[in-house]
């Protein structure tokens, strides 16, 4: 008896090692023609990302728009490079939706 409670006590600590690390983060990816003063440097906030979320078990993006913007898209192809197979983001609004763009959020895993 005791070695199986020894082996179930060696599991359950091994379990409770492992780590889920999660990262949220306003982007400040606004749709194109939205911005503060020349420009958000969106653009060069989006190529220098991947340094900062390849650590993280998940990432919660908010204000990531895909309204007339490949930003969205190619923020997704990058984190696949980075091993993120996963993810969720708000649906984009239908044709006589009342909405003009989507959530703007995006989480992957």
């Amino acid at each position: 008896m005791t070695s199986e409670f020894s082996s179930i006590n060696s599991s359950l600590s091994e379990r409770l090692k492992k780590r889920v690390t999660v990262l949220t983060y306003n982007f400040f990816l606004r749709p194109p023609g939205i911005k503060n003063k020349k420009s958000d440097f969106k653009n060069e906030r989006l190529a220098l990302i991947g340094n900062r979320i390849k650590d993280y078990d998940i990432v919660c993006f908010q204000e990531v728009f895909s309204l007339m913007s490949y930003r969205k898209h190619k923020l997704k192809k990058l984190a696949k490079t980075l091993g993120f197979k996963y993810f969720a983001e708000s649906p984009s609004p239908g044709f006589f939706s009342p909405y003009v763009t989507d959530g703007g959020l995006l989480t992957l895993s």
